[in-house]
């Protein structure tokens, strides 16, 4: 057989489909999520914050001790420390969120027992902190107090906060994005070509900045937020609640879509959904190789980023490389170390094995599309019973 993709579709059994897993919190009913290392924080709706020390295997109950009004928005860890945005203002834990210190000195309430605070934005040793109506507030001295920086600040219901070295980035309900370049002291609306300014999440990727919205999908801009262009190829639903990149990955939560990613720097977008029984998505975290989702209504779920990242060297030693990709008919992959009677086996989007290549020798297989429909794939390499590479391929026309 010559390794020219003249494949017959055979079945065997080489791993079972991988898909997300429950993790069980005690409660579903969650908001947000945020892990560091094997520590994972969930805030919940209904209030508190769920925590778990082993990646999710086990959970401790609700914990709000501390805490006046504990509607949770969002959580940051910072090394050991969890700070939880809340419906009554900022609140610090330093022991695993078993208890909770107030740091809300200076921030404004919106009414005598609501200071609603949509997200904490960490930027060297700054903090700022997002609002409902407030607008943006900054701290130097880890949340012991708080001074509003608003000049500039057209909108000032904050939902989101990011930053590079250049820029802080400021996503709004309404007015868009705003961007500083001088820590917060001053604002300017950065719209151009954003046809929806219901930001609801921003994420960095190098010199990328996506800025997801409620029912206008995702933006992207390459110029430092001068100019946005949206990319939504592929993304079937634009209710965006959650963006967060890695490796030059992009993973998108929506309301109702589940999870999507690209891996083109937003220009096509599959959703990576299987085994997931809600697709209510409220939150993303990443942390090492395990992507986690918080569903409202829904607990917390998670799954390896091997099973849906673009390259993963599974044997240390081997690495596949395949150009180009995306491909339209064509393409060539290439192993730094040669086969051996080596199996290539080719799933679609739902975990399908729609072609298998096998006696694979020497260190070039030339790929043909053949009938192959335009969209997401994976393949996996497996030699000796054993994985040893899988790479992520596009098809389009």
């Amino acid at each position: 057989m010559k390794n020219l993709l003249t494949l017959v579709m055979i079945f065997i059994g080489l791993n079972t489909i991988a898909q997300w897993q429950n993790t069980n919190p005690v409660s579903p009913q969650m908001n947000c999520v945020a892990a560091y290392g094997t520590n994972v924080f969930a805030g919940r709706a209904g209030g508190g914050v769920e925590g778990s020390l082993d990646s999710g295997t086990s959970w401790t109950n609700c914990c709000y001790n501390g805490m006046t009004y504990p509607y949770i928005w969002s959580i940051m860890i910072d090394d050991t420390n969890v700070i939880a945005a809340t419906g009554s203002g900022v609140y610090l834990s330093i022991d695993c969120a078993e208890n909770w210190i107030p740091i809300s000195d200076g921030l404004i309430a919106t009414t005598p027992f609501d200071t609603a605070v949509y997200t904490v934005l960490k930027n060297g040793n700054d903090l700022y902190a997002g609002t409902a109506g407030q607008g943006i507030f900054f701290s130097a001295n880890y949340g012991g107090h708080w001074n509003a920086v608003n000049n500039g600040l057209t909108n000032q219901n904050v939902r989101s906060l990011a930053a590079d070295n250049i820029n802080i980035y400021a996503g709004t309900t309404g007015g868009g994005v705003f961007i500083s370049d001088d820590s917060g002291s001053n604002w300017t609306a950065s719209n151009t070509g954003l046809t929806n300014g219901n930001i609801t999440s921003i994420t960095i990727d190098g010199t990328n900045i996506y800025a997801g919205t409620s029912g206008g999908g995702i933006f992207l801009s390459s110029d430092n937020g001068n100019s946005w262009t949206a990319v939504n190829n592929g993304l079937l639903n634009l209710q965006i609640t959650a963006l967060i990149s890695k490796n030059g990955n992009i993973y998108a939560g929506t309301n109702g879509g589940g999870v999507y990613m690209s891996i083109d720097n937003g220009a096509n977008w599959y959703a990576e959904n299987n085994g997931l029984t809600n697709s209510n998505i409220s939150g993303l975290s990443i942390s090492g190789n395990t992507i986690y989702a918080s569903i409202y209504m829904g607990g917390i779920w998670k799954r390896a980023l091997s099973e849906i990242a673009g390259i993963t060297e599974l044997g240390i030693q081997y690495q596949l490389n395949v150009y180009p990709n995306p491909m339209s008919s064509v393409t060539t992959l290439n192993t730094n170390i040669p086969l051996q009677n080596a199996t290539l086996k080719i799933e679609n989007y739902l975990g399908q094995t729609v072609r298998i290549l096998k006696n694979l020798q020497g260190q070039i297989i030339t790929l043909h599309r053949e009938n192959l429909q335009t969209g997401l794939y994976v393949m996996r390499l497996v030699e000796n019973n054993k994985m040893i590479a899988t790479r992520k391929i596009i098809i389009t026309d």
